[in-house]
């Protein structure tokens, strides 16, 4: 907060000297500048677009503000905000003024000056890093199989999903991409959403699966909606497969749901609900079963190692309270 006042209170009084200046701007040129160069963050921008606008009116007077300007600031930054403001002839005036070897940016200068408007613009945003600029020149270039190589490049999924939102065949295509890169990084609940998104089941339903076995439902029913759902011992080997995962992630609620469900084993189903506590689901599920069998040969047992695990939890908590109080006493 302290820095931010102070730059505040810095950028106030470089503000303030500007107002003033204005009405004075042919005899306070240096002044002018410093001020904006002194902002902080130094405005640059402001500064180079000063001398830009010397330079249609006075060239001596460009000379010598381009000159003052790269005595203040860093000339490389200077070059690449130039350039960042699509002004060639402004950042080849900062080039010279820097004693820059001209190999170094005149052949770049020469490519440029070749292009159309929107090719220049995307050339000089992807030179200076500025990607997402860089994509929305190629969105207005009608550019898709290049924006599309550019996106995979730099990551830019989303940038380039928000621009296609009201096209739906490129915003299809960009979807799979999206969802083949958080595939391939291993953020399967992410991509299965989008091959969702997309109806591709079969690819929405391997991610879920891979993402962990919370996402059970949403697992079996990308299965069942593919064409043909699956069905018979392809349904009954994936329905085996969660139902193991959520007893190993003690989830055992879904697990009896699932041996309910999808496996028809009322036996199993309820020894899982007993398994996680679920005893009232368990007998609900008896009486409304009509099995009262399951009372002796399920729910019974599970009772007894529900007490049994309860009865060890309590006798170990009484033997670290007798070791530890002692100790805390002491």
């Amino acid at each position: 907060s302290l820095s931010f006042g102070k730059s505040s209170k810095v950028n106030t009084i470089c503000d303030a000297f500007l107002e003033v200046l204005k009405a004075r701007a042919s005899t306070n040129l240096q002044n002018i500048i410093t001020a904006h160069v002194c902002k902080s963050p130094p405005a640059l921008d402001d500064g180079l677009l000063l001398v830009a606008q010397l330079m249609k009116q006075d060239a001596s007077m460009a000379d010598k503000a381009v000159e003052h300007i790269c005595f203040l600031a860093d000339v490389n930054k200077l070059y690449d905000n130039a350039l960042g403001l699509y002004d060639l002839d402004l950042a080849l005036l900062v080039a010279q003024q820097s004693q820059k070897d001209p190999r170094e940016y005149l052949p770049f200068m020469h490519n440029l000056q070749q292009m159309t408007e929107l090719r220049r613009r995307f050339s000089i945003d992807d030179h200076l890093g500025r990607h997402s600029k860089a994509l929305v020149h190629l969105h207005s270039l009608d550019a898709f199989t290049e924006l599309q190589k550019y996106t995979q490049k730099h990551f830019l999924y989303q940038s380039a999903l928000s621009l296609y939102r009201y096209n739906p065949t490129e915003h299809a295509i960009l979807t799979s991409l999206y969802a083949q890169h958080l595939e391939s990084k291993s953020i399967f609940k992410e991509a299965a959403l989008a091959y969702e998104s997309l109806s591709n089941y079969p690819k929405a339903t391997a991610c879920y699966l891979s993402s962990g076995p919370s996402s059970w439902r949403e697992t079996l029913f990308c299965a069942l909606s593919q064409t043909p759902p699956i069905t018979g011992p392809a349904l009954t080997d994936l329905a085996t497969s969660l139902y193991d995962a959520l007893v190993e992630s003690k989830d055992y609620f879904s697990a009896g749901t699932i041996q309910l469900q999808y496996l028809s084993s009322l036996h199993n189903a309820c020894r899982a609900f007993c398994k996680g506590y679920h005893f009232a689901d368990a007998l609900h599920l008896v009486a409304l079963r009509n099995e009262p069998l399951l009372l002796e040969e399920v729910i019974d047992p599970g009772l007894g190692d529900a007490f049994a695990s309860s009865t060890d939890l309590l006798a170990e908590c009484k033997a670290q309270l007798l070791a530890q109080v002692p100790r805390i006493r002491e």
